[in-house]
């Protein structure tokens, strides 16, 4: 979903932003309103994970055993004689932190050294992932 979010904001944006500079941030409010109604309205939550009654032990319990299995799952990741699920996910962790890092700062490399405009920018964005 988040994909398909941003090629829309990439690929949308810029006839939006050339018509009103507004318009791709009232496009992306509404998506986010109307998916967030769809999710609240069909999605049904696990029975265990339902609010029965106020009982803040049972609700503890829950967090606990959520938390012990996380330590677990760490474990087994750190632990183990086995290092490729390790590099795979420090892999994975290292290649967000970089293309994050080059799509926040991409449009003020645009618009100020390659001298394009903004939405031009975000379209150039939307193929950067073929890119590489």
């Amino acid at each position: 979903m988040g994909g398909l979010g941003a090629l829309l904001v990439y690929f949308m944006g810029k006839p939006l932003y050339d018509r009103n500079y507004a318009l791709p941030f009232y496009l992306g409010a509404l998506i986010l309103f109307l998916s967030s109604l769809l999710v609240v309205t069909f999605i049904k939550e696990p029975e265990e994970y339902r609010r029965k009654d106020p009982n803040v032990v049972k609700k503890e319990r829950l967090v606990k055993r959520s938390f012990e299995e996380l330590l677990e799952n760490l474990k087994d990741v750190f632990v183990s004689r086995e290092k490729s699920l390790l590099f795979m996910l420090l892999s994975i962790l290292f290649w967000f932190i970089a293309f994050n890092a080059i799509e926040t700062f991409f449009m003020s490399y645009a618009k100020f050294e390659i001298g394009i405009k903004e939405s031009t920018g975000v379209l150039v964005l939307g193929f950067s992932p073929w890119l590489s």
